[in-house]
């Protein structure tokens, strides 16, 4: 089978000009934020194929490839109008930019009247405290997309499926920070580690950031392999049992909504605006599913009860800094592994009163002991982390069914009630461990924080671990079960009439 598809965006709003962001340069680049990007077309070939190898279903053989054109959440276009100056506005002071009697007043018009000069009246006056906007040359993402499949009929009525995906990105989407300045320098005991002084991260210090939605330098990939068993027995018993590996890789995961929290929310080595391709948050290299149904047809009842099991790694996670140790803003850096426990200077962790509460020497011998017993990050000594590399672990779930069917025959007509029990995640009734998730207690969203840099930036570096005490690190750096809806037993009683 062949097909062609024709994607055009078409952008029917026209959006209003504000020339105060137009006069401005942001590295060179002048933004129109009045424009929509241009409306290019995209042509999507792509063939098919099913090949009946014997002509008898035995060996049957299926795949295509082709582009695939998708679309992507438009609230990153609509940041470019909202993030104009002309329906909202933000702006955002020093202490010593503000007059000394400035104090909050819960009454703001007052405070408005009261400093006319400090906030703008109207559009199209100032530029606002953030900007977005989309690339004028910007595409719609668009991927090479190619797959093959094969089923094979075994003896004793076996049923093989295999299959292999291969994925790379045409176009893909990031964002990027057109305002963010060159690096002040670089340290010494990081290799390549570059930081910037204090407010010296923005080009134009008229705004903050410039995030524009564009196309990646670099292009992501993902390939996958999966195996499929099945038999299906004469006495009513089915089971199947599956794995697929999956490798994905891309820049960014694109994690927020704004575009200010997307490029932040993304980490690096360096420059968020050059993450690099790196393992992709979406994911799981293994996993593994199994089901087992039995069924028994007696007078006009049928009972059926099935069990369906799936065991996978939780996710992918990154190890960062806790705090902002390159001074850009953001609190999105991965942290080095040293080659040796004595090659990272640690310093005491204080109390508000001064007492030491957690040695240098501890840390030192806490954090190296995580690190030895790491199976990723004793693999990256001497080197940085990747993006999202580590692996949380491993959760495996069970969920069971049990349905009563009912038939009877009335007027010339088939009737039916099923009655149903789901119970999902069922070994959690029985255990509260099992079928549970683990978390851990340095975790923040997708990174693992075990250090920060006590150090001010630019300094020679220092770290401590991330907590104020031996006892609070070797606790809170475990993964440990979390009691969560995700994480309990749940029943469903149902009903369902059949005619």
């Amino acid at each position: 089978t062949y097909g062609l598809r024709f994607d055009l965006p078409i952008y029917f709003d026209d959006m209003a000009e504000n020339e105060a962001i137009k006069k401005e340069s942001f590295n060179n680049t002048h933004v129109d934020v009045s424009k929509w990007p241009k409306s290019k077309l995209l042509v999507s070939p792509r063939l098919g194929f099913n090949w009946d190898v014997k002509g008898d279903r035995s060996i049957v053989l299926t795949g295509g490839t082709g582009l695939f054109t998708g679309l992507l959440p438009f609230v990153w276009f609509t940041n470019q109008p909202t993030n104009a100056g002309q329906m909202q506005n933000m702006v955002e002071f020093k202490k010593e930019e503000l007059p000394s009697d400035f104090s909050f007043n819960p009454n703001y018009k007052e405070t408005l009247g009261k400093y006319p000069n400090l906030f703008p009246t109207s559009p199209d006056k100032t530029v606002p405290g953030s900007i977005a906007y989309v690339d004028p040359n910007f595409k719609m993402p668009q991927v090479w997309r190619s797959n093959v499949n094969a089923e094979f009929q075994l003896p004793y009525g076996f049923m093989l499926s295999v299959g292999a995906m291969y994925t790379r990105d045409v176009y893909n989407v990031v964002q990027k920070n057109i305002n963010e300045s060159a690096p002040s320098g670089e340290y010494s005991e990081q290799p390549g580690r570059v930081y910037w002084e204090r407010n010296k991260y923005y080009s134009n210090d008229k705004t903050k950031t410039v995030i524009q939605l564009t196309n990646g330098d670099e292009k992501g990939y993902q390939y996958s392999f999966n195996a499929v068993l099945t038999k299906k027995f004469d006495f009513g018993f089915t089971g199947s049992f599956g794995y697929t590996y999956t490798m994905a890789k891309d820049m960014t995961a694109n994690p927020g909504s704004s575009a200010a929290s997307v490029w932040q929310n993304n980490v690096a080595v360096n420059s968020l605006n050059d993450p690099g391709l790196s393992y992709s948050l979406f994911s799981t290299p293994h996993r593994l599913i199994a089901n087992a149904s039995y069924e028994i047809a007696y007078a006009n009842m049928k009972t059926t009860v099935s069990l369906f099991y799936t065991g996978y790694q939780q996710g992918r996670f990154s190890y960062t800094y806790y705090n902002d140790m390159n001074g850009d803003g953001n609190y999105s850096d991965l942290i080095y592994v040293p080659a040796s426990k004595d090659e990272m200077k640690f310093v005491d962790v204080k109390d508000k009163k001064g007492n030491v509460t957690y040695l240098a020497a501890e840390q030192q011998e806490d954090f190296w002991n995580y690190v030895t017993n790491d199976s990723y990050l004793k693999e990256r000594k001497g080197k940085y982390v990747e993006r999202a590399a580590a692996l949380e672990p491993w959760i495996h779930r069970f969920d069971m069914k049990i349905a009563q069917d009912f038939y009877a025959k009335i007027g010339g007509r088939k009737y039916g009630i099923q009655v149903s029990l789901d119970m999902l995640n069922v070994g959690n009734l029985l255990n509260s461990k099992w079928g549970a998730y683990r978390s851990c207690g340095l975790q923040s969203y997708n990174n693992v924080r075990l250090l920060k840099t006590a150090s001010k930036v630019g300094e020679p570096l220092t770290y401590q671990l991330n907590a104020p005490s031996r006892e609070e690190f070797l606790k809170n750096s475990k993964w440990d079960y979390t009691a969560s809806t995700g994480s309990a037993w749940q029943m469903q009683l149902g009903v369902k009439l059949t005619f």
